[in-house]
Parts: structure tokens; sequence; C-alpha cells
């Protein structure tokens, strides 16, 4: 599979070396990043995905300057895939180098990494998953767990873990016990005329996807519940 990087604007294919041992992202998962897909040359929902990404780079302390912007990241994604119309792209974000655990700058660097993709859509498997919870991982519930950051050690053992056991997802808990999202998804119940799903506070990422279904589902009828899942509750859904 062919891939195509752009660091910092400059392009190169996906097997060239690009960074040094001193590489923050890698030395202390130090970044942040964002999955997006491009479809018949255009890029769904990349303002929700800019915002968290956004979000998250004031949270960490990272010094973003004003021309780093949405239309800056659109003019370079498209730069990227110029000979495709559907990809998969990666944007990350990660501190400079320098420092130990304290950061010698607080200014941020980005690498965008994309492959073809064969179609603009989605697939999807009209069998269902076979989901199963899990509790090896526990979830933090706290403010950083809605950004989706470079340390994604909870995502890498879960879908391991459901690979092993022939499943194609589990659900992770928080600390407290309480279901959170899926290991590539965020978690949603329907009941009824119902759609129960965690706040970002119990510990799940602040998806866009999930961000998208609270903003429509109002308008199909459905009651939103947006608080913390009891184990239960799993149980009931159909």
């Amino acid at each position: 599979m062919e891939v195509i990087v752009n660091f910092g604007g400059i392009l190169s294919k996906g097997h060239h070396p690009l960074f040094t041992a001193q590489n923050r992202s890698f030395r202390y998962g130090d970044g942040l990043f964002e999955s997006i897909r491009l479809q018949e040359g255009r890029i769904p929902l990349l303002s929700f995905h800019l915002q968290r990404l956004f979000e998250g780079m004031a949270f960490l302390g990272m010094q973003r300057p004003s021309e780093m912007n949405g239309e800056y990241f659109l003019e370079q994604i498209l730069y990227t895939c110029q000979q495709w119309p559907n990809a998969r792209v990666r944007l990350s974000v990660f501190r400079a180098d320098g420092g130990l655990y304290a950061p010698a700058t607080d200014r941020p660097l980005w690498l965008i990494e994309a492959s073809a993709l064969p179609e603009a859509g989605y697939a999807f498997e009209n069998r269902g998953w076979k989901v199963a919870p899990w509790t090896g991982v526990e979830l933090s519930c706290q403010p950083l767990t809605q950004f989706k950051t470079a340390n994604r050690l909870p995502y890498v053992l879960a879908p391991r873990e459901a690979g092993r056991s022939g499943l194609d997802q589990v659900i992770l808990f928080n600390q407290h016990g309480r279901p959170a999202e899926g290991n590539s998804s965020n978690l949603f119940l329907a009941l009824d005329n119902e759609l129960w799903t965690p706040p970002v506070a119990e510990g799940c990422v602040a998806g866009v996807l999930r961000r998208l279904v609270l903003e429509i589902a109002p308008s199909l009828g459905l009651k939103i519940f947006e608080q913390p899942i009891p184990p239960a509750l799993l149980t009931q859904a159909p």
C-alpha cells in the first residue's frame, strides 16, 4: 500500500525516515492526531475534527500560530492526496523536540499521512457485530481522554483482545466500573425511542460521529440521554 507523507509541507514516501529519537511524540506521547477520510475530494466533518484538535493543542499548552487554521490544514490534506479522490488520512500534531519531561518549547509540528481507499463510502456488516465487555484496562475519567492523544495503549490492547476472542469489538469500562466506549467507536444504546450514550466526562473520546449523532437524533424523534450508563443497561439493548 502506497503511503504519502506531508511533514510540514514537504511530501515524501511513507518509508522515508523523518524523525530522530528525540521526537517528543515518540518519547512521551506528547502529541495528538485525527483520523480523517477524504471522500470524492471532500472531507466530511473536517470542522469537527479540527475543533477537537485545536482544543487538544490548547489543553496541552501548544502555541498554535494563527496561520495554522482550518483552511491551512484543508489545503495541506488536499495537497497530500492530490492523486486520490478517496483516501484515509491521519493528521498528527506534536511538540517540537527538546527537553525531558518538561518541554523546551511549545512550538507544534505537524505531519499528514495518507493512503488511497478503493471507494468513498463506509462498509458495514449487515450481520451486526459480536461484542463483549472487557475490563483488562480501565479508562480514566479526566479531561485528557476526550482527545486523541499520541498514547493510545488502551485502544491497542482492546482490539488485540477482541481478535483473540473472536469478537468484532469490546466495550471498555471506566474507573467507576461503567461502560465508556468501544475499542474503535463511541457507545450508543438504542432503547425504543431513546438513545443513551455516556458523557465525555465518563472517559470516552469526544468522537466526531458521536457529535453528529447527538445533533441529528432529536430531529429523528429520538430522546437523548447523555449520562452515565449502568452496566445492567447493556443487556437491555436489542
